[in-house]
């Protein structure tokens, strides 16, 4: 995981793009912290979480080094503590992200503190998301009106929202044949008409 996050880095680091990170998997808050476990990790305790999880602290580091336009931060890993029963005394679900990189937005499958259910956020998220010519603003909303509709009112995705400027995603107006992200265009000055002189 390390190493793929730092390849993601670098091609950042060349493109100036736009990052779009999404985890999905078991994370787990421990003394405040939050970790991304690797599948198939080896966790007998929350002693060594530190040591063979990921801390998300590390991604959010990675993005701010790359210098990237934007950053989207999708965390569908606010699920029940996977470590053992008998040994964990960590916090459920996942606590506020506390270092974010400049110009992003922070989407959590669940509310901080609480948990999500399987399957339930990322294929909504994925129809949302890929409708053309649509805000992030407004997919986080959709995203989170269905989210909650469909698990009863028991999870309600979270988000943190600090980008500059809004974000569309794909052609605005378009016919879905592009798949590019563009910043919402900014208003052109008024131009005052000068009036002509005619030396004749």
């Amino acid at each position: 995981m390390l190493d793929a996050l730092g390849s993601f880095e670098e091609r950042l680091k060349a493109s100036r793009g736009i990052a779009f990170f999404h985890y999905g998997g078991h994370g787990v808050q421990v003394n405040g912290r939050n970790y991304l476990i690797p599948a198939n990790a080896d966790i007998p305790d929350e002693k060594r979480v530190a040591t063979r999880a990921v801390e998300l602290d590390e991604v959010m580091t990675a993005l701010d080094a790359s210098g990237s336009a934007v950053n989207i931060v999708v965390l569908d890993a606010c699920r029940d503590n996977p470590l053992p029963a008998t040994t964990r005394s960590a916090t459920r679900g996942l606590s506020v992200v506390q270092a974010k990189p400049k110009n992003s937005i922070i989407i959590y499958a669940a509310e901080a503190g609480s948990k999500a259910q399987d399957g339930l956020f990322t294929p909504i998220l994925a129809s949302a998301i890929t409708a053309p010519g649509r805000s992030i603003t407004d997919v986080v909303m959709q995203v989170r009106r269905q989210v909650n509709e469909q698990s009863g009112g028991t999870q309600t995705p979270g988000e943190y929202n600090q980008l500059f400027e809004e974000l569309f995603l794909g052609e605005v107006g378009g016919d879905n044949t592009t798949a590019q992200a563009i910043f919402a265009p900014k208003p052109l000055p008024a131009i005052t008409p000068q009036p002509t002189i005619n030396d004749d």
